[in-house]
């Protein structure tokens, strides 16, 4: 059309992760390398959708629900300072306009800078290398191991968000796929106990795991529990798996609390849905087990199947939480579109 000029957006979709084995303390802050391995699950319902396009100018454009960022907001400083290390290891100084959202709330423990940061990578790549398919990216020398490994400066569980199905991230910073989606689909029913932004980051608490007394007991004894989820997840055995997945959640909550100055991520109505849920399932035998992330929401792992007959319970108990389902999901997405100025 005259007068207008055809603009070529790339867009990303990446799903966040549930840990299984925890990521909590790093050994390398500046690289985010992690004092453990850590070993998760990609969900599919839960993701961050990124458009990314070249602009004029001389700072980049940031846009998050549709609103726009001003520059010296903490996220967009976040944003732009991993746009700058990107565009720093790519030697291109071009600037971009990013338009961002997610599907679920950010910050409250649900793993947004996950699929966050891995989704602006993945979109930004695209756009200042020209590429709209993961395969153009590869051509150009950009696999997925590579891409996530980027992801994972701006945010370090990023890089478990760009694989299918379960991902093993490795203490010296290797990150590759363990079991795809089709291996085992497991559900993961989200309960928000609050949608609110954590006061204290997990960035910020991750610096104080090493003050914990029970840090270095952790750390002993953790390649052995990796040795037992591998194994649960290999033999698709729940029974095996869940009371692994509770034992973490519960040490890593165990040391972000006996951290110097002490965090505290569960609030009192998480510990009240903890112990009516484990009441509930040993009274009713119910096959599920919870699983926490850094914030006060709840996890809670089951077969897929059992996925309604679970969210019916909870509607019952937890009306006044949100409930989002969410299961074993795929990876990432990345697409082209043209659009007008």
């Amino acid at each position: 059309m005259k007068g207008f000029k055809m603009k070529k957006l790339y867009c990303a979709r990446v799903p966040s992760n549930i840990a299984f084995l925890k990521y909590w303390g790093k050994k390398n802050s500046q690289l985010q390398i992690p004092a453990n391995n850590s070993l998760s699950m990609t969900l599919s319902n839960s993701y961050t959708e990124t458009e990314a396009s070249t602009i004029d100018g001389n700072q980049h454009e940031l846009f998050y629900n549709k609103e726009r960022l001003e520059v010296n907001a903490p996220f967009a400083q976040k944003v732009s300072t991993h746009l700058n290390t990107l565009s720093q290891h790519l030697k291109i100084n071009s600037k971009l306009r990013i338009v961002t959202q997610n599907s679920f709330p950010s910050g409250c423990g649900i793993a947004s800078s996950a699929s966050g940061l891995g989704a602006l990578t993945l979109s930004a790549l695209s756009a200042w290398l020209d590429c709209r398919s993961i395969e153009d990216l590869e051509k150009k020398g950009f696999c997925l191991e590579k891409i996530a490994s980027l992801a994972r400066l701006g945010s370090g569980s990023a890089c478990r968000s760009f694989f299918s199905g379960f991902t093993l991230w490795e203490k010296e910073g290797k990150v590759t796929e363990l079991f795809n989606s089709k291996h085992w689909q497991l559900a993961d029913t989200i309960v928000l106990i609050s949608p609110e932004t954590k006061l204290i980051s997990s960035t910020e608490a991750h610096k104080l795991a090493w003050t914990s007394p029970l840090y270095s007991i952790r750390l002993a004894q953790i390649e052995e529990r990796e040795k037992k989820i591998k194994t649960a997840i290999s033999k698709k055995d729940l029974n095996q798996l869940g009371p692994l997945l509770e034992q973490e959640a519960l040490e890593m909550h165990s040391i972000i609390m006996t951290s110097c100055p002490s965090v505290q991520y569960l609030n009192q109505a998480s510990l009240d849905f903890l112990s009516w849920f484990i009441k509930e399932r040993n009274s009713r035998s119910l096959p599920a087990y919870f699983t926490i992330d850094a914030g006060p929401n709840i996890h809670i792992i089951s077969e897929k199947f059992f996925q309604k007959t679970l969210i019916a319970s909870l509607k019952k108990k937890c009306s006044n939480y949100a409930i989002i389902p969410d299961h074993t999901g795929e990876g990432v997405k990345l697409w082209q579109k043209d659009t007008t100025n």
